[in-house]
């Protein structure tokens, strides 16, 4: 078994560089990796129950791989992280700070805080109607720390789709 903790629990998705652990109940466990989206290997280190190995997340984005090893080399447990990299608009000084401090207060404004539920799976919508939120989410990926997929979200709606 594989735990990990990120140094920002609040979102789903790593940042580049982000911090984190990893540690295991496993007494098999004698290994750690983690490759990146490309396969790449950029963490092998020693492993123990109850010791944390610590790591930064990088290398190419996408869908990252954390592999425990026996002592034969066999691999007997794995999870998976998302890195996302994500940009971030501001200024910090003048009349463009200021836009964009109000710009994003007026998009959290409107953020719904409950999730819509369709066909079971539940939906998170910065606005109540479909087409703006398509909109509000252009401006809105670079203000949420994990904005929604807005074509999942549209397919999930669409009869015959999903």
């Amino acid at each position: 078994m594989i735990t990990l903790v990120k140094q920002h629990p609040g979102t789903s998705r790593w940042q580049p560089f982000e911090r984190g652990a990893i540690t295991t109940a496993s007494p098999e466990a004698v290994q750690v990796s983690v490759a990146d989206a490309a396969g790449w290997t950029y963490v092998e280190r020693p492993i123990r129950v109850g010791r944390a190995v610590r790591f930064e997340a990088r290398g190419q984005a996408g869908l990252q791989r954390v592999r425990l090893f026996e002592d034969n080399g066999d691999p007997i447990a794995e999870t998976t992280f998302v890195l996302a990299p994500r940009t971030r608009l501001g200024c910090d000084r003048g009349p463009y700070g200021e836009l964009a401090d109000r710009l994003e207060r007026m998009l959290a404004r409107n953020d719904e805080s409950k999730p819509l539920v369709i066909r079971g799976r539940a939906h998170r919508m910065f606005v109540p109607w479909g087409r703006d939120h398509v909109h509000t989410l252009k401006a809105m990926k670079y203000f949420a720390p994990d904005p929604p997929p807005g074509r999942q979200r549209m397919m999930a709606i669409l009869p015959g789709t999903m």
